[in-house]
């Protein structure tokens, strides 16, 4: 507390003697007064909110040890709901290219123009793949600024869901930097995914900053959201080594908002086309997205069942049937079809279609040992959606299709599959 009554003793100063000691100076003294004011969280009582003191707070959020992140986070996210006493501190200190510029400082890394899949450095020279964060001694302490980072950004578009608009990305676009902000930092939070350490520390965080992301820039400017989507999906669709790893960044990217769930299908649609564009079947030219019936047009690419051997044969090279290529066929439709299914916004004709498809491919297949693996998913795929078909019929029945489909939708972030909404879906079918 001592060094909370030395600054308080002359206010006016403060600012300038905490600005004159950022944080990159080598004094010590500098270093001493921040870091006691950070584990006090005294920063804001004893130097005001302004764009430095946010700035300076972002910066030992990102860059300092856990505790001190921890601290600086903790002051930023009190800040936040100060916003209507400080509007133009805040709103020049938090916004998407300050976001985009702190991740990259984490060592998040881009594609190159060269190549799709530009390589980052662990702590070496060895290239690693895009999307992935250094790894060296202090790795630890990389993951958990960026899981401070990610739920800041959460908080920012959630302040912006309730109204307070922080993020004002038409503004952003007049000041030359336009949708691409608002594009990369989404594109960089789906692009995290494949680096196996921040998935399985971060996927949470990842998540929830995703859907929030989406959610507050269609509700902010629906028109530019709609512009993007487009845009965003294909370069998903195209992330990572392969066609697999893309599935991947598509499956692991769960959320529950209509834009976000959207967004996951006109991905796994554009990935669909780069597979079957030997069948001549070109993605139909919509006046926008949001007129895209992606059912519909999953629908009129795959065909009838009898147009089965005609995909499995379009999965063929040097007279191999490529068996990873089927089950990432119908994986990606299936990412189209399950929302729709589950949230009760499926046709009983759609998805009695699916099914059917299901059955063909399981038949067309044959019992190789090499298709084992594409009949296995094939045969959980096909038990989730027959079951979840069985239960829409019997709540149709029993007048119940409301509660449950209302539960659906809760629950539709927590839900990859049908194992795990199962049991949400019986238990609430009792329980009515």
């Amino acid at each position: 507390m001592a060094v909370a009554r030395l600054l308080r003793q002359n206010e006016p100063q403060n600012l300038d003697f905490l600005t004159s000691m950022q944080l990159s100076s080598s004094s010590v003294d500098a270093q001493i007064v921040w870091r006691s004011l950070l584990a006090q969280r005294a920063v804001r009582s004893c130097c005001g909110v302004c764009t430095e003191v946010l700035q300076s707070l972002m910066h030992s959020m990102c860059h300092g040890e856990p505790m001190e992140a921890q601290c600086a986070y903790e002051e930023l996210s009190c800040s936040l709901s100060d916003v209507s006493c400080h509007p133009e501190a805040i709103s020049q200190a938090v916004n998407l290219s300050g976001i985009l510029d702190r991740l990259f400082a984490l060592g998040y890394s881009a594609p190159s123009a060269m190549s799709s899949h530009a390589s980052i450095t662990r702590g070496t020279s060895t290239p690693q793949p895009s999307g992935q964060i250094p790894g060296n001694s202090s790795w630890q302490t990389c993951i958990s600024n960026l899981r401070l980072l990610l739920r800041f950004l959460t908080d920012v578009c959630r302040e912006q869901l309730d109204g307070l608009l922080l993020l004002n990305f038409l503004s952003e676009q007049a000041r030359g930097l336009p949708l691409d902000v608002a594009k990369d930092l989404l594109l960089g939070l789906h692009r995290l995914r494949l680096d196996p350490l921040v998935l399985s520390s971060l996927l949470f965080e990842l998540n929830e900053a995703r859907e929030v992301l989406v959610e507050a820039w269609a509700a902010s400017h629906e028109r530019s959201w709609n512009a993007a989507e487009t845009v965003v999906a294909e370069k998903v669709s195209q992330m990572g080594p392969s066609r697999r790893a893309a599935l991947h960044v598509l499956s692991t990217a769960l959320g529950s908002g209509i834009n976000t769930v959207r967004l996951s299908q006109c991905a796994a649609m554009s990935l669909l086309h780069s597979m079957l564009g030997k069948l001549g079947k070109a993605a139909p030219k919509a006046s926008s997205s949001r007129a895209r019936n992606l059912v519909s047009e999953l629908h009129a690419l795959f065909g009838e069942a009898c147009d089965v051997p005609k995909l499995i044969a379009a999965a063929r090279e040097n007279d191999r049937t490529d068996f990873w290529m089927v089950r990432t066929m119908i994986e990606a439709a299936d990412v189209i079809i399950w929302p729709a299914q589950v949230a009760g916004e499926l046709p009983e004709r759609e998805s009695q279609w699916w099914i059917d498809e299901l059955k063909a491919f399981d038949e067309k297949l044959g019992r190789t040992i090499q298709a084992a693996g594409v009949r296995k998913a094939l045969s959980t795929i096909k038990n989730n959606h027959g079951m979840c078909l069985h239960i829409t019929r019997l709540a149709l029945i029993t007048h119940l299709h409301t509660p449950l489909m209302m539960l659906c939708m809760k629950q539709r972030s927590l839900m990859p599959s049908f194992e795990s909404a199962a049991p949400c879906l019986l238990a609430e079918f009792v329980r009515c």
